[in-house]
């Protein structure tokens, strides 16, 4: 039997997995705020990355709960 092939599904992976590897270089921007803090810079830099990751980290569980929700959780 030949399967369907759901484009909606398959583009929300791709959005968890955009998601998810977006989080990395907002990791790495808020280590970065910190150093640059740590070495007489702004205390925004840290807040900016701070605020960078906590929208990542948003995104990410938004966009796996859309998942999940409509049951691309990869299990029939």
């Amino acid at each position: 039997m030949r399967r369907h092939f759901d484009d909606s599904r398959f583009s929300r992976w791709i959005s968890v997995w955009v998601s998810a590897f977006g989080l990395l270089p907002a990791l790495l921007l808020a280590v970065v705020g910190v150093q640059e803090y740590r070495a007489g810079g702004s205390v925004l830099w840290a807040g900016a990355g701070g605020v960078l990751v906590l929208v990542a980290v948003w995104v990410l569980v938004r966009d796996v709960r859309a998942l999940r929700a409509a049951g691309g959780d990869g299990s029939r």
